[in-house]
């Protein structure tokens, strides 16, 4: 949306179908036979009529302390065993299984990671290539196997995984008086067709382009260009993938 002017943002029309073709080139590009996408869009601005936030506007600030200890060098150490020269060409379904057994050997070991992963904190140190096994393949093989696990129990049939994420806000406090701001939060659903032949690196490589291709639109976003639009510019095109775009400006 970068460059448009504020009377083509505007344009609900034209806006529907500027967005609708990026979640087509999305959905195109990351999307296979093996693993479906589905996208949902959807875009809210919530100024009230006096140009002023109101209080459920706020976000309001997180409070809650962390409860779990912080995993160990010894903990990502057993962990990493995992990431083996072949992980990447193994079948989703043989590693999530090996990541399964795992978790079942240690569940505190496995809290205390998922504490680090969930409040993205971590007190050892970790090379980029391990940091993105630790952060992508793990995360990802984790939420599956939790609504594996889910199934079995329940005997309902198994919930497609969920992605999502909330990405930095962005600020203008260049005017004291009335200062800018937007807030940008998404928030996917994936299907893997059959998890016996769909590999650990297709999978990664499929959702990570997702996640990537969704950062690389809001940093590519300026600030003007986001607060100039309206709640005609939502588009809504599936139920199972969503993303949402929250903006506010304070008068």
């Amino acid at each position: 949306m970068s460059g448009k002017a504020a009377a083509e943002l505007q344009d609900e029309a034209a806006m529907q179908t500027a967005i609708g073709n990026e979640i087509a080139t999305l959905t195109k590009s990351w999307g296979s036979e093996k693993l479906e996408i589905t996208i949902e869009y959807v875009f809210r601005c919530e100024n009230p009529p006096d140009g002023t936030p109101n209080g459920n506007d706020t976000p309001a600030p997180n409070t809650e302390t962390r409860q779990s200890e912080y995993g160990t060098k010894e903990d990502y150490q057993s962990l990493l065993a995992l990431k083996t020269p072949d992980y990447a060409s193994m079948s989703v379904a043989d590693f999530n299984a090996k990541l399964l057994a795992w978790a079942n050997e240690d569940f505190g070991r496995m809290e205390r990671i998922d504490a680090d992963m969930l409040c993205n904190d971590f007190q050892v140190s970790f090379s980029e290539e391990e940091l993105a096994f630790i952060r992508l393949t793990v995360f990802l093989s984790g939420t599956e196997n939790g609504e594996f696990v889910q199934s079995n129990y329940t005997g309902d049939p198994m919930v497609a995984p969920a992605y999502q994420e909330s990405l930095p806000q962005k600020v203008d406090k260049s005017n004291e008086k009335a200062p800018m701001w937007c807030d940008f939060g998404y928030r996917f659903l994936y299907h893997i067709a059959n998890q016996e032949t769909l590999t650990v690196g297709e999978r990664d490589r499929c959702i990570g382009g997702m996640i990537t291709a969704v950062e690389k639109f809001w940093n590519d976003t300026t600030l003007d260009d986001l607060l100039t639009m309206t709640k005609d510019d939502v588009i809504s095109c599936t139920s199972s993938r969503s993303c949402l775009l929250h903006r506010r400006q304070a008068g």
